[in-house]
């Protein structure tokens, strides 16, 4: 198999010589700073919300849910939940 050049975007950086650097100094170089924990964070609280959103969604329209899908109202009984709903 015959090796192919990586692009320069890819290659290992050059040191301001213009020669790559060795795996030593690599190795001794100082970390990248960490990236900021906001997009993370923004993305957790968005799944939290989705969830508690989909939780809140299941128990306010379960008798409509019940309605359309009857095996769900085991789910419900098995919770605690009149399957009714909340006016039944």
């Amino acid at each position: 198999m015959p090796l192919v050049a990586m692009p320069a975007a890819a290659t290992p950086e050059l040191l301001a010589t213009g020669r790559r650097m060795s795996a030593m100094e690599r190795l001794a170089a100082p970390a990248p700073k960490p990236r900021s924990p906001l997009l993370l964070r923004a993305a957790w609280a968005a799944s939290v919300a989705v969830l508690v959103l989909a939780a809140g969604a299941a128990i306010m329209w379960r008798g409509e849910i019940v309605a359309a899908w009857p095996p769900s109202g085991l789910a419900y009984a098995a919770l605690g939940m009149h399957p009714g709903g909340p006016s039944r």
